[in-house]
């Protein structure tokens, strides 16, 4: 709750953690997409009746989960009607934040070069491109199911998780107890 706040409040909250280690912090269940909008599966007639089979078991989930708040994250007006059986389940609806928005007008990534990036920046995308140009190729897959490398990917998040200067919580501990990951 506090990764948000001013620094200045770091010291002394870190100081009072010492002693209340779970001051100020909740765990969060978040339902919805985590880079941008979140959506019912479906078609339009069915996301009444998901929605009220989400709200019938979500609370459960949640209290298993060790959950104490539930956050429905970035779901669009169109959903509101779908989504009003949640308040009659005990949830609240806070507006949030617009998402934002980037425009990318332009015909091609060389245009886009041309007109949004100084030279230098230019001069070093080039250099870039020219060491990939001399590397080995690189191979892509599209998987739906990330569980035969999950060893492989979840140090990775890890260490973008550390280089990170704000900490949410990384909610994987006991998933990755549970399925053998190499811990610090």
């Amino acid at each position: 709750m506090l990764v948000g706040a001013s620094p200045r409040f770091g010291v002394p909250i870190d100081a009072i953690r010492r002693l209340w280690p779970r001051l100020m912090r909740a765990r969060t269940l978040m339902i919805g997409c985590v880079a941008g909008e979140g959506h019912l599966d479906g078609d339009e007639a069915c996301h009444r009746v998901r929605a009220e089979v989400l709200a019938s078991g979500i609370a459960g989930h949640a209290h298993r989960l060790g959950a104490q708040l539930i956050v429905f994250k970035e779901f669009p007006a169109r959903y509101r009607s779908a989504l009003d059986c949640q308040i009659d389940n005990g949830f609240t609806r806070i507006p949030s934040l617009p998402m934002t928005g980037l425009c990318i007008d332009y015909a091609s990534f060389d245009e886009y070069t041309k007109r949004a990036l100084n030279s230098a920046t230019r001069k070093k995308l080039r250099t870039k491109f020219e060491a990939i140009e001399r590397a080995d190729p690189l191979e892509m897959s599209i998987i739906n199911d990330a569980t035969p490398v999950i060893a492989q990917v979840y140090p990775l998040y890890l260490h973008v998780y550390e280089r990170s200067k704000l900490h949410f919580d990384t909610g994987w501990k006991s998933s990755s107890e549970e399925i053998n990951l190499p811990t610090k």
